[in-house]
C-alpha cells in the first residue's frame, strides 16, 4: 500500500476473501484529499474536452463556457470517500481506472447504479475486471450500518458474486466507452474480456472499501469477510479494505479541508 498508510490489521486466510485495515498517518489524509482527491473530483481533463467540443461546435471562445462545464466544489462526504477509495487503489497499484462513472450522472449528487468501482487489476499475471463498492461512515459502531441490509456493502458485493447479469451489465457499460478511451484501456479490456469469457463468465476481482473517521477496529471487516466467503466462487476473489482517515467528517470537515479551509473542531 501507500507509504502514507499504516497497516492496522489484515487476514488473507479465508480462501477467496482477504481483508485489510489501514490508517492514514499523521496529517497525511488532509494533504491527500487536497493534492490527490480534489483534482480527481474536478476531472479537469474531461472538463477541458467538453469545453473544446463547445468551442468547436459554436465558434465561441472558451471564456464563454466558464462555469458551465466545470465541476462544482460542493462535494458531500460520501462522494469524497468514493474518490479517496479509488485514488488509494490506483496509487497503490492495485487498480487502473480509465473512466469516471460520475460523468454519466445527470444529477451530480446522485449515487452510481450498478457498482461504485469499475476498473481493472492484475491477479496472478492476468488482467481482470475489478468491480466493487465504497461506503463512507462516521458511525461509532463496528461494523457500521452501511455494511448491512439491501443497500449495504456486503449484500451489494454478494449480488456481484452470484448474479451474472449484474457483472454483464457493468462490462457492457465500460465496453461502451471504448471510442473515447486510450489504447491502454483497450488492451486491458481485451485481456479482461478473454479471462471472463474463458471462465464461464466468473473470473473477476471484487473489492469493497470502507472509509471511516473512527479508530481502527478489525470487527469492521472480520465477520463480513466470512459472510462473503459463504457465497464465494473459486474463480472470483474479494478484497475488503477499511481506510481510517483520522479526521472527523462531521460538519463537512473533509470538504472544508479539501477546499483550502480549516476543519471544524470535532
Amino acid at each position: 500500500m501507500l507509504s502514507i498508510l499504516r497497516q492496522e490489521y489484515c487476514c488473507t486466510d479465508i480462501n477467496q476473501v482477504a481483508y485489510y485495515g489501514y490508517s492514514f498517518m499523521g496529517e497525511s489524509f488532509k494533504d491527500y484529499i487536497v493534492c490527490k482527491v480534489k483534482p480527481k473530483l474536478a476531472d479537469e481533463d474531461w472538463t477541458q474536452e467538453l469545453v473544446d467540443t463547445a468551442v468547436e461546435v459554436t465558434g465561441f471562445s472558451a471564456d464563454n463556457f466558464a462555469g458551465i462545464f466545470e465541476n462544482a466544489a460542493n462535494y458531500s462526504s460520501w462522494r469524497i470517500g468514493e474518490a479517496v477509495a479509488e485514488a488509494v487503489l490506483e496509487d497503490s497499484g492495485k487498480a487502473r481506472f480509465y473512466y469516471d462513472s460520475c460523468r454519466d450522472l445527470k444529477n451530480p449528487n446522485a449515487h452510481n447504479t450498478g457498482a461504485d468501482i469499475v476498473g481493472f487489476c492484475d491477479i496472478n499475471d492476468e488482467t481482470l475486471f475489478l468491480f466493487g463498492e465504497v461506503k463512507t461512515s462516521n458511525s461509532p459502531t463496528s461494523p457500521p450500518t452501511v455494511l448491512y441490509g439491501r443497500t449495504g456493502m456486503i449484500e451489494q458485493l454478494t449480488d456481484l458474486q452470484i448474479r451474472e447479469d449484474k457483472r454483464n451489465n457493468l462490462i457492457k457499460w465500460i465496453t461502451s466507452k471504448t471510442k473515447v478511451l486510450s489504447e491502454a484501456f483497450k488492451t486491458d479490456l481485451g485481456k479482461a474480456l478473454c479471462a471472463y469469457t474463458k471462465s464461464k463468465r466468473e473470473k473477476v476481482q471484487l473489492v469493497g472499501v470502507l472509509v471511516r473517521d473512527t479508530t481502527p477496529n478489525e470487527l469492521d471487516l472480520k465477520n463480513r469477510a466470512k459472510a462473503l466467503e459463504e457465497t464465494a466462487s473459486p474463480l472470483m476473489g474479494v478484497w475488503l479494505f477499511a481506510l481510517y482517515t483520522g479526521v472527523p467528517m462531521e460538519k463537512d470537515a473533509w470538504k472544508t479541508i479539501m477546499n483550502g479551509g480549516a476543519a471544524h473542531d470535532s
